[in-house]
């Protein structure tokens, strides 16, 4: 069965190599993916600074 589409982008960023290091690691132990802990956690800080100016 093929996955169903997201609506969504494709971006490429540079990221520190210890900090993915700690994301490859965090992704292993959780199960989750790399594209959905990133996601998560910009969601999160994005709400946390809403009111940042």
């Amino acid at each position: 069965m093929a996955r169903e589409k997201r609506d969504a982008t494709k971006v490429s960023y540079m990221i520190d190599n210890e900090l993915l290091k700690q994301l490859e690691d965090f992704c292993e132990r959780t199960g989750r993916t790399k594209t959905k802990v990133i996601e998560m956690a910009i969601s999160l800080y994005l709400e946390e600074h809403k009111d940042d100016k």
